[in-house]
């Protein structure tokens, strides 16, 4: 369980350091692409430096993962106590 709790953290704080020459998500859909798409290519992706993509761009990827992260630091509390609510209310996984 710690394993599974500590590899996003050790993921950031590693390519904090080092720019990563793939990701998980990448080779996955290398991967898939060589098992599903009857010889079609997976498309190439060409890495770029932050510096060269549009801040507004930047700041659409930030608001659609979470509308609230230029108002919290980090941890939304507000959203993480309503999940949890939500869970015990529902008793389903909390979201």
């Amino acid at each position: 369980m710690a394993i599974v709790i500590l590899t996003p953290a050790l993921e950031v704080a590693y390519t904090g350091f080092i720019n990563p020459s793939t990701t998980g998500p990448i080779t996955l859909n290398k991967i898939k692409s060589k098992a599903y798409s009857l010889g079609n290519p997976a498309p190439e992706i060409t890495w770029c430096n932050l510096e060269d993509v549009s801040p507004g761009f930047l700041r659409t990827v930030w608001v659609a993962e979470d509308v609230k992260f230029f108002r919290h630091w980090g941890f939304d509390w507000e959203s993480i106590g309503a999940s949890q609510r939500e869970a015990a209310r529902t008793g389903k996984p909390a979201r």
